[in-house]
């Protein structure tokens, strides 16, 4: 009897959520419930399209407070329209047949084969180690990096955290700059306010560079305008190189290093090179994937009739085969099939809020609020708004889910031209959440090291952001207009 082990009873590992996310929830059926049967349908809508709009707008306000992960709050929205005959099951799950959703979800897949390979650590070794004798090159080593790994790389938060920031802590602790002490003024601070807004830069540049950016491709055809892989990046292109050249620079003004000459860091990174030896076969596979992605993407479609998301399957295909990723790889990649539920989700909800008539009705009412105004003026206000608004949001999905397609429809119903305002507030999407500790994953996690106490990272960070708004409306707005885009 002494060695005998009794089984655990059925069920013994379960336990509750926390009362708090229960709490939540029960609190946001119970408005909806009030909203729905209380609140007239305004003039001029279908009531279907009203209480999408309820299910949404409580949607968002669970993406925001998250009481349980972006998918599961997603997917409940799109559970409760089904069930209220809002959506028939057919239109609620038509977001997962989206192709660029399913592009985002493999470049992810792909992301994975540059860390695991150590491809990704190798172009920051040589890029620091090629401009790091000085702070400013340093800093423009560690952003390159980030610009480099951007286009097969659609998480901010993977190139920031896991490629750059263990070499970004690195070459602080060389010079004794510590968090959340007086020597974070040497070199620490400067690294981390340049590296949070490079790392904003790279995801503006490239529709693969950020998983928000593909919600918004989406939301872009409600408006008539097809944004593909190539466009995007040439309408970023101006903007996006002189805002890389010109952060290091700025934040050198706003946050300057005590320590200006680092020949130690180029020499550390040198020798890290030196370690790592030649280029392993899985690195080579992976950096040729990555161009054969690149040349897809650019001229795949013109030349050969391969899109995008035909030119991603190719590319992880290619990595499965040769063993450079192992199924286990994409199986386990948990944040690529999280994107594919909540993107899907919301996607669907913000087609059908359009296709139901919400979109255009709440455009023409908001367009009322600056009536008389000329369309240029319009344009600046509404961009303001919407990059400010995020001082409110704690997640950069929840704002680009519940403002964009409102405030380019707006944009678009006072004049401004539709791929002027679809590709701005595009633009605008990847910077805002560089304005709090809180706004997005990888300002967070860099924050988070410690460098700035709150009130400077703000303040600082508001600087930043008159420069950012210069760059990716200013600059932006013409250089789409040399291209012909309006």
């Amino acid at each position: 009897m002494a060695n005998q082990s009794v089984a655990a009873p059925a069920g013994a590992a379960w336990k509750l959520p926390a009362y708090r996310s229960l709490f939540i929830v029960a609190v946001l059926f119970a408005v909806g419930f009030m909203a729905w049967t209380t609140l007239p349908v305004p003039e001029g809508l279908k009531p279907a399209a009203w209480h999408l709009f309820i299910i949404f707008v409580l949607t968002i306000i669970g993406l925001i407070l998250q009481p349980f992960p972006l998918s599961v709050l997603a997917l409940a929205g799109i559970g409760v329209a089904i069930f209220t005959k809002v959506l028939t099951p057919a239109q609620g799950m038509s977001g997962f047949g989206n192709s660029v959703l399913w592009m985002i979800l493999m470049a992810i897949f792909i992301s994975r084969a540059i860390i695991k390979s150590g491809l990704g650590k190798r172009i920051a070794y040589f890029f620091v180690a090629k401009l790091g004798r000085h702070s400013l090159g340093v800093a423009y080593g560690l952003g390159f990096t980030d610009l480099v790994l951007a286009p097969a790389t659609p998480s901010a938060m993977a190139r920031g955290g896991a490629i750059v920031l263990p070499i970004l802590t690195a070459v602080a602790s060389t010079y004794d700059s510590e968090p959340n002490s007086p020597s974070a003024d040497r070199i620490g601070k400067y690294l981390t306010l340049t590296e949070a807004h490079m790392n904003s830069a790279s995801s503006a540049m490239f529709l693969t560079a950020m998983a928000a950016n593909p919600l918004m491709v989406g939301f872009a055809t409600q408006f008539g305008v097809t944004i593909t892989w190539t466009s995007w990046a040439l309408y970023a292109l101006l903007p996006g190189v002189l805002s890389l050249l010109l952060i290091p620079l700025v934040c050198y003004l706003v946050s300057p290093p005590q320590v200006k000459d680092t020949p130690e860091v180029a020499a550390n990174a040198a020798q890290h090179l030196r370690e790592m030896g030649p280029l392993s076969v899985h690195e080579k596979l992976v950096l040729f994937v990555i161009f054969l992605l690149l040349l897809l993407w650019t001229v795949g479609a013109v030349m050969l009739g391969v899109n995008s998301t035909t030119a991603t399957i190719v590319g992880l295909l290619v990595l499965l085969f040769s063993g450079a990723l192992d199924w286990s790889d994409v199986t386990g990649e948990r944040t690529a099939w999280d994107t594919l539920v909540w993107f899907a989700c919301l996607l669907t909800m913000a087609n059908f809020l359009n296709t139901l008539g919400f979109i255009p009705w709440f455009s023409q009412l908001n367009a009322a609020a600056v009536d008389g105004w000329t369309w240029p003026v319009a344009f600046v206000a509404l961009a303001l708004v919407y990059f400010y608004a995020h001082y409110f949001f704690a997640s950069l999905t929840s704002h680009v889910a519940a403002m964009y397609a409102a405030f380019v429809g707006t944009a678009v119903a006072v004049g401004v031209p539709p791929v002027l305002a679809v590709m701005v507030f595009a633009f605008l999407s990847s910077y805002f959440s560089t304005i709090t500790h809180y706004g997005g994953a990888a300002p967070t996690l860099l924050f988070a090291q410690g460098y700035f106490p709150t009130v400077e990272w703000w303040r600082k960070n508001f600087v930043m952001s008159l420069f950012n708004l210069t760059i990716w409306i200013g600059v932006a707005t013409a250089w789409l207009k040399v291209l012909g885009a309006w």
